[in-house]
């Protein structure tokens, strides 16, 4: 079905898509008519036409101003056309600032010239800004907020909920606009656990995203799978037994109403972009990174140290501004191989940069002394995991112990 087919259906839809085409491609569609459209679309179309036939050219700026409403609806309804014709919008308006700027600053010196160009951008950036502070409003949420805590029960939390009493106490649960860090060493089951954690947030309503550098969809899908079946991960893949496979069916359903996707970015804006992506499709609240230590910067090559800090810095301004919750897990460095077994790590022995604790709202480092031991022919040993919790304005630390079992990405509270 050709352009000139899809319209002649009235669909609201195909109209806007096919302005947009237009705003954004700068020229007119053949064959397309004004008749083909209705509403304040039509009136659209006819604005542009009207320019093409008399300038030979779609003035978008003008289009912006005669119709502002429309421009943002049409631009906004196609993801890809709508960027482009936002990013040339706000570019024009940008130069046409600058060139006013400089014509007006004329016969002064340059050090004037640079205040007063920074001033009149700043002020253009600020206006179009999301963030607007006002104090009597912000002393009104740091009293709700106090109010909350005298009448709060031990266990609640401020965010979602681990799923754990004494992990809730320590944390106050998983906070929107934060940034957390979970730390271990090799072969712990960090990534185990973050599975359990993202399932009981998603159980919660919340939106999650899995951004996996290390497995694929399929191994995190099937650990998932574990989770809710009871059975074994080693054994999904493989032949299972009879009186396994019917735990299958009702684990398969819980599993796919989860309301997470998983994918690979490597960059912090990849991240930001597919946050802005995902937003269109559905809710979005945390956001889990497998492992940081993976991720990569385009800036300070060669300087690992220097690239990993600004990672952590990048996804602590994402948690921020676009108020998802990031939880990044990470490595820790071969000096904590080192540490007595009963010694839980701490931040110091975070892997190539003590940047990212620098960065983090909340760190937890995740222990298993066990971890490495072979398990004897046909027994399994719970192993006893310690999570020590700092918070950025509380380092003193806490401790909490958990009973995990690996098999099944399951953890509990010891009694």
């Amino acid at each position: 079905m050709n352009t000139t087919e899809m319209l002649m259906m009235c669909d609201k839809d195909t109209e806007r898509r096919v302005l947009s085409s237009i705003v954004c491609d700068g020229k007119m569609l053949l064959g397309v008519r004004a008749d083909y459209f209705t509403g304040h679309e039509k009136q659209f179309y006819e604005d542009i036409a009207t320019q093409w036939n008399d300038h030979g050219e779609i003035d978008i700026q003008m289009v912006f101003k005669n119709s502002p409403k429309e421009f943002q609806k049409i631009v906004d309804h196609t993801s890809n056309y709508g960027k482009n014709a936002i990013s040339s919008l706000k570019n024009a308006h940008l130069w046409r600032l600058i060139g006013k700027t400089v014509v007006s600053l004329k016969g002064t010196n340059a050090s004037k010239s640079i205040d007063k160009m920074l001033e009149i951008l700043g002020s253009a950036n600020l206006a179009h800004s999301g963030s607007k502070y006002v104090h009597n409003d912000a002393v009104s949420e740091l009293l709700e907020a106090i109010d909350r805590g005298c009448t709060k029960e031990e266990g609640a939390v401020q965010g979602y909920s681990t799923g754990f009493r004494s992990l809730n106490n320590a944390t106050s649960g998983i906070e929107k606009g934060k940034f957390y860090v979970l730390g271990a060493l090799k072969k712990t089951g960090k990534s185990r656990f973050m599975i359990n954690l993202a399932i009981k947030l998603s159980l919660q309503g919340a939106g999650v995203l899995l951004n996996s550098l290390e497995m694929r969809p399929i191994e995190l899908n099937a650990l998932a799978l574990s989770f809710f079946s009871g059975i074994n991960s080693a054994l999904i893949g493989r032949k299972l037994p009879m009186d396994l496979m019917s735990e299958i069916g009702p684990a398969m359903g819980k599993l796919s109403e989860l309301n997470w996707s998983i994918n690979r970015d490597y960059y912090v804006h990849e991240i930001r972009s597919r946050i802005l992506y995902e937003r269109q499709k559905r809710k979005l609240d945390v956001i889990f990174i497998d492992f940081l230590q993976r991720m990569k910067c385009g800036e300070y090559k060669g300087d690992r140290t220097r690239s990993v800090e600004n990672i952590a810095m990048g996804l602590a301004d994402i948690a921020k501004e676009m108020n998802v919750a990031v939880v990044a897990l990470c490595q820790l460095s071969g000096e904590a191989e080192r540490l007595p077994p009963d010694v839980v790590p701490d931040m110091k022995y975070f892997k190539e940069s003590q940047g990212i604790a620098e960065n983090a709202d909340g760190i937890i480092t995740m222990h298993n002394p066990t971890r490495l031991d072979i398990q004897p022919s046909g027994a399994y040993i719970f192993p006893e995991f310690s999570f020590r919790v700092d918070q950025r304005y509380d380092v003193s630390g806490s401790i909490v112990k958990l009973l995990g079992d690996m098999r099944c990405c399951q953890f509990k509270e010891i009694l």
